[in-house]
């Protein structure tokens, strides 16, 4: 991922965070929680990834690329977002991908459980 995209990407969760946080603060909301715990949602994805790309770098040797719906096992990336022209997809980025869809879920629904009544 690019320095720069990456850099706003966690100026837009400080963001959102602040916001929210601050909504919650303004309309005196009982459950002022729930809506803490949305604010960090960027953050907890942002989190998630860096923790899985880390996890899985030694694994794979690379770092590891979310596939989309189209690309299947075996296909080449094509250079894109910075990865070499003839990386093809392989079960770590599978993997990846899958863990990064669920893995941030999993950590709100565990902060609800112990925040939220």
């Amino acid at each position: 991922m690019k320095k720069e995209r990456y850099k706003n990407r966690i100026v837009v969760s400080i963001v959102f965070f602040f916001f929210s946080f601050l909504y919650s603060l303004i309309f005196f909301n009982p459950k002022w929680i729930n809506y803490t715990i949305l604010g960090l949602t960027p953050i907890i994805v942002l989190l998630s990834y860096e923790f899985l790309k880390n996890i899985l770098k030694p694994w794979i040797g690379e770092y590891p690329y979310m596939p989309s719906r189209m690309e299947g096992i075996g296909f080449k990336i094509g250079g894109s977002n910075g990865y070499p022209k003839n990386r093809k997809v392989t079960r770590a980025d599978v993997l990846f991908g899958c863990l990064l869809l669920i893995l941030p879920g999993l950590i709100i629904m565990f902060l609800y459980r112990l925040f939220a009544n």
